[in-house]
Parts: structure tokens; C-alpha cells; sequence
């Protein structure tokens, strides 16, 4: 669906995020992938469950949130702008 590639929002390396929002992030990896790819990039991936890895790049976050229910995580709150947000949908 995809064709292999995590977005297709216009970044490069000469025009990277600077901040990426995850909304249920599920195990993580698609946050970790772009946090491996924009080493300079914040990364802050959310979920209802606990199964990230412990371990990841100094650049990647995650916190236990549930997306659905106000208010969210205090940091969410921050009146920063998000420049790429990312919330999947499941297929039934």
C-alpha cells in the first residue's frame, strides 16, 4: 500500500521533521524507523499498551496514552506544531 516507504510527506535529509507524533504506536517500530532514519527528529509514539522496547534511539519517546480520552498526556499539551502526525485505523 505503501510501496515500501514509511510516508510521503516531501522530508529528506536536507529538509527533515523536526518533531513526529505518533498516535497509537503499537509496538513501535514505525516510530523507531523514522527516529532511525531523522537521527535529529523527536519522536513521541503513544499507546494504550506497554510493548515498546525499553531500548531505542535518544530521539524516540513513549508514552501510555489513550488517544480517546481527554486529557491527553501533559506533554501533548505543549503548544508546540507538530509538523507530521500519524494515527492508523484498523481494518475490521
Amino acid at each position: 500500500m505503501l510501496d515500501e516507504r514509511n510516508y510521503f510527506a516531501p522530508f529528506s535529509q536536507e529538509n527533515p521533521p523536526r518533531r513526529v507524533l505518533d498516535i497509537a504506536t503499537g509496538t513501535g517500530r514505525w516510530a523507531m524507523e523514522i527516529g532511525d532514519e531523522f537521527p535529529q527528529c523527536q519522536i513521541i509514539g503513544t499507546d494504550l499498551s506497554p510493548i515498546q522496547p525499553d531500548l531505542v534511539n535518544p530521539n524516540v519517546k513513549f508514552y501510555i496514552d489513550d488517544a480517546c480520552v481527554a486529557p491527553p498526556h501533559p506533554l501533548l499539551l505543549s503548544p508546540v506544531r507538530l509538523p507530521l502526525s500519524v494515527q492508523r485505523t484498523a481494518r475490521h
